[in-house]
């Protein structure tokens, strides 16, 4: 009996020694956690179509299809823009905003939303192209300092604006926040192809 309670205790014990240069998880350039650093990368699919309403209506559609409510209409600008939308998980099949199996475990197992940008621009021999750019963002809420036990029925209801954590300058920072971590090139990808499909079906 005292070899198994050995054993037993001995399984939750680390043997081995960190490593000193390892940095944490939340050690990240501050540039990437920006959203306009992610969307001002160069879009890698694009769609092609000499009409330029053609190549708009299908974007639109894209957005439809997919689910991802229209937020803006930028006509002149060429840009239309999406309302972030949580993503899909297991038991939404009906959904197409995750490109892979992989895109769809993550936002299964984590709070997950994305949002589409499709910049529509001109070449110079006259045809239009559609880019599709789609941000993917983390949800995240900061730890409460419980500082006796009276509070440990109040660290998890309620809600807050701010955490108890201040930033270099002293500001308080937000407690409950959505931060990027990386663009949906392969949903980029579908979406270009499926732009272009409709385009065809179209006959553009």
């Amino acid at each position: 009996m005292l070899c198994i309670c050995l054993l037993a205790a001995a399984g939750g014990c680390i043997f081995y020694k960190t490593d000193p240069s390892a940095k944490p998880v939340t050690a990240v350039d501050p540039y990437l956690a920006a959203p306009d650093y992610w969307w001002n990368q160069p879009a890698k699919e694009k769609a092609s179509c000499r009409d330029f309403d053609k190549l708009w209506n299908a974007c639109k559609g894209e957005l439809y299809v997919r689910l991802f409510p229209l937020d803006r209409e930028q006509y002149r600008e060429g840009l239309l823009s999406s309302e972030p939308v949580v993503s899909a998980q297991f038991f939404e099949p009906w959904r197409r905003d995750t490109a892979t199996i992989g895109d769809l475990a993550e936002s299964s197992l984590s709070s997950i939303r994305r949002t589409v940008h499709i910049e529509v621009s001109r070449n110079p021999d006259g045809t239009f192209v559609a880019s599709p750019k789609v941000l993917v963002e983390r949800f995240t809420f900061a730890e409460r300092r419980l500082t006796s036990i009276s509070q440990y029925h109040q660290a998890f209801g309620g809600s807050r604006a701010f955490s108890d954590s201040t930033d270099l300058t002293g500001a308080l920072l937000q407690a409950v926040y959505w931060y990027p971590v990386r663009r949906d090139l392969n949903l980029e990808k579908a979406m270009a192809t499926s732009i272009q499909q409709a385009i065809g079906r179209a006959g553009g």
